[in-house]
């Protein structure tokens, strides 16, 4: 019974932070500190801090990125938070055993482009503006595994503040 509690408390506390960040970002309070990095470390960052739970759900990844840098004008800890959130739906809906593939290079024209893949189930053609949404889930992922539906809201907002897209 106390876990029961205890689980609803961090959901609840999570969609808290959710909003609080919504708020943040589209408020003049949400300023970003942009500052010039190789990605791939952050990157890396972000996969050492998930290792545990992919080793609960025994997920393999495979992380690939250039030899050279990565080089953006990001604000680190927002552009980390934007990895974290696609890397964990990429656990979350992954069958257990699955295996996430995460790519990272630059394209022909400079920009930088990264990739996360996983074998969940996916999301329908028709729904995939949808999804970044506030609120909004997908069909696909409706299956009591929590969330607030607003984790892909902030990440666009995040990405596109930084000139990008998602």
């Amino acid at each position: 019974m106390f876990s029961d509690i205890q689980q609803a408390g961090q959901r609840m506390l999570a969609l808290v932070n959710d909003l609080l960040d919504v708020s943040k970002i589209e408020s003049s309070v949400g300023t970003f500190d942009l500052e010039r990095c190789d990605l791939r470390g952050l990157i890396q960052g972000v996969m050492r801090e998930l290792e545990p739970l992919m080793a609960r759900r025994h997920l393999r990844l495979s992380l690939r990125q250039p030899a050279t840098p990565l080089a953006a004008k990001v604000d680190p800890l927002r552009f980390q938070q934007v990895v974290r959130n696609v890397m964990a739906n990429a656990i979350k809906f992954s069958p257990e055993g699955g295996a996430l593939d995460v790519r990272a290079q630059l394209s022909p024209q400079g920009e930088v482009h990264i990739r996360v893949a996983d074998q969940g189930p996916g999301i329908p053609p028709a729904e995939l503006e949808k999804i970044f949404d506030a609120f909004v889930q997908s069909s696909q992922t409706k299956d009591g595994s929590g969330g607030t539906g607003l984790g892909l809201a902030i990440c666009r907002k995040i990405i596109e503040i930084h000139g990008g897209r998602i």
